[in-house]
């Protein structure tokens, strides 16, 4: 099992704000579960009807690029959750 740590965005834990988590787990996926595990508030923000709704970077990158939420990870790892941006 990788010690990864996960950045999240200002305000997905509002109004106790927490700005990282250290989590463990082999994979994006166990790094998440884990994540929520520890945060719980963070689970209607990242999943939408069952549905991922933020963008997951694995040190910088796309975890879509690396083989989705069951990519591995490695100790040292950085993960940071980006909620979607829209506009007009």
């Amino acid at each position: 099992m990788a010690k990864v740590r996960v950045k999240l965005p200002l305000g997905v834990t509002y109004p106790d704000p927490q700005k990282e988590l250290d989590c463990e787990g082999a994979t994006v996926a166990e790094i998440i579960a884990a994540a929520i595990a520890a945060e719980p508030r963070l689970e209607p923000r990242v999943y939408k009807n069952g549905k991922l709704f933020v963008g997951i970077f694995v040190n910088d990158r796309n975890m879509r690029a690396l083989g989705g939420l069951e990519a591995p990870v490695s100790d040292g790892d950085v993960i940071r959750v980006l909620p979607p941006i829209a506009g007009g």
